[in-house]
């Protein structure tokens, strides 16, 4: 075949647009490539500008190309001018037009090739490429790896030996840019879980794979990954490779075991809840036995001896006080949940407060046969709240003697570093070194069940570290198993100079000694009311009894003179608070004494705000109803 023919057939099969253009910038001939492209015949070629026949957006508006404003910026007029005008050759130059196909617009990415082919009648060959779909699809492609880039998980691409093909940006930064190689450059140090040639040769298996690994990352920091790798298959449905996606899981790890630790204490809470329960119903029941038991006896013996009385008496008296420290210790948990004691501001002489703690429970060690002692190396006065300091003190030398069968309890209060210091330490049975926290969590017992050789609700410790916390002094335990407990609890304290109170046997010799008075017992409960009669009996006192603050209110408005009125809070039509009110507007120079089961600090802030003078706690001990009597 002549070489003519040669280059004809490669013009017309070239699988690129073809044209050919003369002097006058008109197109004369295109090839097979172009036909298809423009829609135009390759054989009857009329003389015509390119982007006519391209059908440019702007020719198809102007009717002829090159009329356009955008004309000037034609990336194929551009170089044809420019190739007609120097004769330069451009290959394959990027650009893009707007072009009609099918009535409508599209946008085209180019490759414009122009050269001379015939100097003597300055004819040039146009070629262009259309490679819209390629800039597409490597836009598309960017997109992806841009999206990949932000994604916060480990993304690598490797080949089938694992040599690493791509990483995202999170990879490249967790590795400082390091150039990755191979898989294995990944590991570093994996602690626990599979290592990632294990990963490959697992997903080599099974095309798909998913586990959790523990890492040690490039910067020293212990991960938690949740790894999953997939084979990548080619056109011919053949492996080629594999991508792993890898999640940091660490927070996700650290947060459902705090789930499960919340979950086991809760649990925890509970099952101690229960025995609490079940153990409180026998710490209720066993004083409760005691009293009515007593009682009984009391009520259907009539042949007692004095002494058997006396006996019987003092075991329900002793019962009465169990029970009542039981629902004392009840009421301050359920208070301390709520938030909702407020602190005193007592001032406190420690020898009298240490003198009435072992006062407390000096019969108790007694009955023990283990000794009790007090060490005050030098007295002293401070401001803090005394009911909340005797509770505290209370449970722990209520416990230090449970716990001693042999030996004592020593209680000792000092100043240490301007922090008032109380310890109570025994010789007792002593407590593990794992358990020492734990003794301090509510309804928390070193022993549970049927066979517990010790009583006591789990309350007492949990109540103490409570009140302490609140009183912004720090309580610790220093034991070991068999060699008894110390017990030490500081305190901030502020001095102060107070005048030491009248004895109760000072009191005692005045009881007898006071003229008769007349006493308003305002009491629903008969019961009460009796109780308080007998109290008040002496000296031929007069005793008056209204059963509601309305009558109460009435025996003052018409003049009743009263020394004492004991009013109760809770009654029947006009409550006690509201019948103080009342009564103090009628007569503020009455002295009234608020009695309620209501036993809070608002209580009897609320009280003592109302007009009473004094404030009794139910159950009343007679010792401190009359201190009230004998202050007048």
């Amino acid at each position: 075949m002549p070489v003519m023919d040669l280059f004809e057939n490669a013009f017309v099969n070239a699988p690129v647009i073809m044209c050919i253009i003369n002097a006058n910038r008109e197109v004369e001939r295109i090839n097979r490539q172009a036909s298809i492209f423009t829609k135009n015949s390759e054989n009857n070629m009329s003389l015509e500008l390119p982007g006519v026949v391209l059908n440019c957006v702007n020719a198809t508006k102007e009717n002829r190309c090159g009329l356009s404003n955008n004309c000037n910026n034609c990336p194929v007029r551009t170089r044809l001018e420019e190739t007609l005008t120097s004769g330069k050759t451009f290959e394959r130059e990027e650009g893009t037009m707007s072009l009609v196909r099918n009535d409508s617009i599209k946008r085209y990415n180019l490759l414009i090739s122009t050269s001379v082919i015939d100097s003597n009648s300055m004819r040039i060959l146009l070629s262009i490429e259309d490679i819209t779909k390629i800039v597409d699809e490597r836009r598309e492609k960017n997109l992806h790896l841009e999206l990949l880039d932000n994604i916060n998980d480990f993304i690598t691409a490797t080949d089938l030996e694992g040599n690493i093909t791509y990483v995202n940006k999170i990879v490249k930064k967790a590795f400082k840019n390091e150039k990755l190689k191979n898989i294995s450059q990944l590991g570093h140090d994996s602690y626990w879980g599979a290592t990632q040639e294990e990963i490959l040769k697992k997903t080599l298996e099974n095309e798909y794979w998913r586990t959790q690994v523990a890492n040690i990352a490039p910067d020293g920091t212990k991960i938690m990954l949740d790894c999953r790798t997939k084979i990548i298959k080619d056109a011919n449905d053949e492996p080629m490779g594999l991508v792993g996606i890898s999640t940091d899981i660490t927070q996700q790890k650290e947060f459902e075991k705090e789930l499960i630790e919340a979950k086991e204490r809760a649990e925890e809470s509970d099952r101690l809840k229960t025995a609490f329960l079940h153990n409180l119903s026998h710490e209720i029941r066993t004083p409760l036995n005691g009293i009515m038991g007593f009682s009984q006896l009391l009520t259907t013996n009539r042949k007692l001896v004095e002494s058997k009385f006396d006996f019987y008496a003092q075991l329900i008296k002793k019962n009465s006080k169990m029970l009542l420290n039981i629902i004392d210790d009840v009421l301050s948990m359920s208070s301390l949940d709520a938030g909702t004691l407020e602190l005193k501001k007592d001032q406190i002489q420690c020898s009298e407060l240490i003198k009435g703690i072992k006062a407390n429970f000096e019969e108790t060690a007694k009955d023990k046969g283990i000794s009790l002692s007090v060490t005050l190396e030098k007295d002293f006065c401070f401001v803090s709240d005394e009911q909340k300091i005797t509770q505290v003190l209370g449970n722990l030398v209520q416990n230090a003697i449970k716990f001693t069968s042999r030996g004592g309890v020593f209680i000792k209060a000092s100043i240490v570093d301007n922090m008032i210091r109380f310890s109570v330490k025994d010789t007792g049975i002593g407590i593990k070194a794992e358990d020492q926290d734990r003794i301090f969590e509510r309804f928390s017992q070193v022993e549970i069940g049927h066979a517990r050789k010790y009583e006591g609700t789990g309350l007492g410790l949990a109540i103490a570290k409570g009140f302490i916390k609140l009183l912004k002094g720090e309580i610790h335990c220093v034991s070991s198993l068999g060699k008894g407990a110390e017990f030490i609890v500081e305190l901030p304290g502020e001095e102060c100079n107070i005048q030491p109170n009248s004895t109760k046997t000072e009191q005692n010799q005045q009881l007898h000694t006071q003229p008769s008075l007349n006493i308003l017992i305002v009491e629903d409960q008969y019961s009460n009311y009796i109780y308080l009669q007998e109290i008040l009996s002496y000296n031929d006192n007069n005793i008056v009894h209204v059963t509601s603050g309305e009558e109460a209110v009435k025996l003052v408005g018409l003049g009743h003179a009263f020394d004492y009125i004991l009013m109760d809070v809770r009654l029947p039509v006009m409550s006690g608070l509201e019948a103080t009110r009342e009564i103090k507007k009628i007569n503020r120079k009455l002295v009234i004494v608020m009695q309620t089961a209501y036993a809070s600090y608002y209580d009897e802030q609320t009280a003592l705000n109302c007009g009473a003078d004094f404030f009794l706690e139910k159950p009343i001990e007679i010792e401190h109803l009359m201190a009230i009597i004998n202050k007048q």
